[in-house]
């Protein structure tokens, strides 16, 4: 793939005279994003999960608007020069924070968790990196990050490390430590990476966790989701349930409570949409 970015950025700064800053600019955008996911298995859900996970990585919208020049750039050449059957549809661009993503229904994290291989290494561990994702709410980042020494399991909590090199302590239900205990009794260290490829037993990285999240999708036949659905479905399930809102604002690390304040009005909304749906009044 990188003899494919040379080649688009060649032609690009010919037949454009783009400056060697915007070249730069455009190497490291297509480097990241192909480290991400591979351009022919690009769709507009997972291009939607690259902005999130941009937005997880503290990049501004100005950024990624030019990551997403460079990427847009690029699938059209892959395009024209024959490399990728079409042009996928670019997710629309938002400022940071004007819209909460999809919520990832639970029937599908269900599925999700059933479509996995039960006792097989890889399951176990999956499992485990779904229901901490989920049941914790982390970013991508801080489930990457996670070491051995960092789990409690007597207390159920772990601690990570969050945006600007905070770290917090993150209470986990019964299911994803139990689930966390499992995988680190097969991984059999007491240091090191939790989450890990068992034959290098290298540190996973984001790529690797979407990758896991959209084959489990794949094989449960429910519509793809990454990593971010899973935390955003974590927050909003809290409230839902009547969690206190700072007590959600602590478990997932926001520095403002107002940044929390947003899940309210996806509660919110399901509210009217229920006594919309099921109060006698809306029939009069």
């Amino acid at each position: 793939m990188a003899t494919a970015i040379d080649r688009f950025l060649v032609e690009l700064a010919a037949e454009r005279d783009a400056s060697p800053n915007t070249i730069a600019a455009y190497r490291r955008a297509l480097v990241a994003w192909t480290a991400y996911q591979a351009p022919e298995q690009a769709t507009r859900e997972t291009l939607a999960g690259y902005v999130l996970d941009c937005r997880d990585r503290g990049l501004s919208a100005k950024s990624i608007a030019c990551h997403f020049a460079a990427i847009r750039g690029f699938l059209r050449w892959l395009h024209r020069t024959g490399e990728i059957a079409a042009v996928p549809e670019m997710p629309r661009l938002r400022t940071a924070g004007s819209r909460l993503p999809r919520v990832a229904p639970l029937d599908s994290i269900r599925a999700m968790l059933g479509a996995l291989e039960h006792g097989s290494v890889y399951g176990v561990r999956d499992r485990a990196i779904v229901l901490v994702l989920y049941g914790g709410g982390l970013r991508v980042s801080e489930l990457c990050g996670l070491d051995v020494e960092h789990v409690r399991r007597a207390a159920g909590t772990v601690a990570v490390v969050g945006k600007g090199n905070k770290q917090r302590i993150v209470a986990l239900p019964r299911p994803a430590m139990v689930a966390l205990a499992a995988w680190l009794d097969r991984l059999g260290r007491t240091t090191g990476p939790v989450f890990v490829d068992p034959e290098t037993s290298r540190r996973l990285v984001r790529a690797s966790i979407a990758a896991i999240l959209r084959r489990a999708c794949e094989t449960a036949g429910v519509e793809a989701l990454n990593p971010h659905a899973l935390r955003h479905a974590s927050a909003t399930h809290l409230l839902e349930g009547g969690a206190d809102l700072r007590v959600v604002q602590e478990q997932l690390g926001h520095a403002s409570v107002a940044t929390t304040q947003r899940y309210t009005h996806v509660t919110s909304a399901r509210l009217v949409a229920d006594v919309e749906r099921a109060h006698p009044a809306s029939a009069l």
